[in-house]
């Protein structure tokens, strides 16, 4: 009674407490600098502490709602940690917590498109305005030097210094690749922006799509490519538009030859050129073979190979787990799956509720969405970009609210979404 009490009367500081809170854990994942400071991860763990106690004074409701949700996340969690350190890895608990934070921002996102929708377009318009300034940045240094964003991250590589002056990490890239898709849905969609938010929505989609094609990741490319795809397929399937496809890629397909000798010349001397070597020797030979790919495949084969041997415990609870580099070989875990990963180390069991922890919001939202063809083959698009992200590569996608706060940009920047007027809603959550 007491406790209720004291909430009821510290309520505003409660709130604005809540907000300042996320906002710094959206600025952890947005702005680069921010991964110099020391303990980087436990501070994030620190501050969705405090945001989770703020959230619960505020509405108690809402995590009683979503209980299973939470319980599922809290499981996964638990498991991780409590078997990486009865086995001695710890080192695997690091390795796969992105995995949590991933799993973490869904809850915060919901929480406030739930509770304070208001909130999220104007967090979404501080995103919007900072996504471009790094993205400019990045651009500048990737074009002196085209394998920055490879190694910005690694302490030991002369690149490391460029962190402080903004460039992005390859994690960064990935989840461009799925805010462009809901940046282009947001300026062709039926809604009345600004001029100031639409000027600010091409600016994001420009420098993004820029810094994608500089970054010289190729996968990143066909992954967003596929999305698209996806994304046009699902929205206009009939039979007349299918033959138009069929057509399209059988003409691809003659021109393909053309095209890949044009592109060893024009990307000679960028990222890019290991992977055209790669296309041309397949040209010739019939073959596909390249260090990089080589490595890739074998990596993906490591990881099946162990879920195969070990698939209801995982290798966690039968063998020490070292995690040799690519250039050294590669151990019993390839590195280059977030999911066939996961399911090395933890087992299938734990791999299942992560791909539900993942998917299921997703899937709400395309429920929910299904009377909007555009946006219900949006979130089916989307969905399908993360599950090729997390299948094919190692980085997680830092940008986490891409997914679930950025979806928020192309709904919940309009006033026409259908929520209550911002100072109605704003007396009523506060109040």
């Amino acid at each position: 009674m007491f406790l209720t009490s004291a909430i009821l009367k510290n309520r505003r500081k409660i709130f604005v407490s809540n907000l300042l809170i996320f906002f710094i854990i959206l600025m952890m994942y947005l702005i680069p600098q921010f991964r110099i400071l020391p303990f980087y991860n436990y501070l994030q763990i620190l501050f969705y502490g405090i945001w989770f106690i703020t959230a619960l004074m505020l509405y108690p409701k809402y995590f009683q709602e979503n209980r299973l949700q939470i319980i599922l996340i809290g499981i996964y969690s638990i498991y991780m940690l409590t078997s990486s350190l009865l086995t001695d890895n710890f080192s695997m608990f690091k390795r796969f917590f992105g995995l949590v934070f991933f799993l973490l921002l869904y809850i915060v996102y919901h929480f406030y498109k739930t509770n304070m929708a208001y909130m999220i377009r104007r967090f979404a318009i501080v995103a919007l305005g900072l996504i471009p300034i790094f993205n400019c940045i990045s651009i500048v240094f990737v074009l002196r030097f085209p394998y920055i964003i490879r190694n910005v991250f690694d302490e030991g590589s002369k690149y490391y210094q460029y962190l402080k002056f903004g460039v992005v990490g390859y994690d960064y890239i990935f989840s461009l690749i799925i805010i462009v898709p809901i940046l282009v849905y947001s300026i062709f969609g039926e809604y009345n922006f600004s001029e100031r938010i639409r000027h600010l929505l091409w600016l994001n989609l420009i420098s993004s799509l820029l810094l994608i094609l500089l970054s010289g990741y190729s996968l990143s490319i066909l992954i967003l490519f596929a999305g698209v795809l996806m994304i046009s397929l699902v929205r206009k399937f009939n039979s007349r538009h299918l033959k138009q496809y069929l057509y399209l890629g059988i003409l691809l397909l003659l021109l393909l030859p053309l095209l890949i000798w044009i592109l060893s010349f024009a990307l000679s001397d960028t990222a890019y050129a290991s992977k055209i070597e790669i296309l041309m020797n397949f040209m010739k030979t019939g073959k596909i073979s390249g260090a990089i790919l080589d490595a890739r495949i074998l990596a993906y084969g490591k990881s099946l190979s162990t879920i195969i041997r070990y698939p209801l415990s995982g290798l966690i609870f039968h063998e020490k787990i070292v995690l040799v580099s690519v250039a050294d070989g590669l151990g019993r875990v390839g590195q280059h799956s977030s999911l066939l990963d996961s399911g090395a180390v933890f087992g299938l069991p734990m791999l299942a509720l992560l791909m539900y922890n993942i998917f299921y919001p997703i899937r709400v939202m395309y429920i929910k969405a299904q009377s909007n063809q555009n946006l219900a083959s949006l979130i089916l698009g989307i969905g399908g970009m993360l599950f090729l992200v997390l299948l094919l590569n190692n980085d997680i996608p830092v940008l986490s609210f891409a997914v679930y706060f950025g979806l928020g940009n192309s709904i919940l920047l309009s006033k026409k979404a259908g929520y209550t007027p911002l100072k109605r809603e704003k007396s009523r959550n506060i109040s």
